[in-house]
């Protein structure tokens, strides 16, 4: 797993997987997602598994890295917006309610202690 972009601070920073020199795996951590809810910060961003990767665990493997890096920077909470509710609930997540993204919409939004 490797890790790039990353501030002093502890955000932002980008984490992803690798195989034979290609992206398989990544996800961000920024201030705030485009949601009108400032005060839930910071968010875990762009979560992405190639196809052919999914399943393996490794968006689960890139989520407590993430959790652990912020921790490790003396950031307890870490929240989310998705439509993919089953899978962040299965990982640790707790629904926090529908909030406002930037656009207008309503999204979904969980959060997570970091352990």
């Amino acid at each position: 797993m490797e890790e790039g972009l990353t501030t002093k601070t502890g955000v932002p920073a980008w984490f992803y997987i690798e195989e034979n020199n290609e992206v398989i795996a990544g996800l961000g951590i920024i201030e705030n997602d485009f949601h009108k809810r400032k005060d839930l910060a910071p968010n875990i961003c762009a979560v992405y598994v190639r196809e052919d990767h999914q399943g393996k665990g490794l968006s689960r493997k890139l989520l407590n890295k993430a959790c652990s890096h912020l921790k490790e920077n003396g950031i307890e909470d870490v929240y989310l917006i998705t439509t993919h509710t089953e899978y962040y609930e299965k990982v640790g997540f707790d629904f926090v309610g529908e909030i406002e993204e930037d656009s207008g919409d309503l999204v979904r939004c969980y959060h997570r202690k970091c352990k």
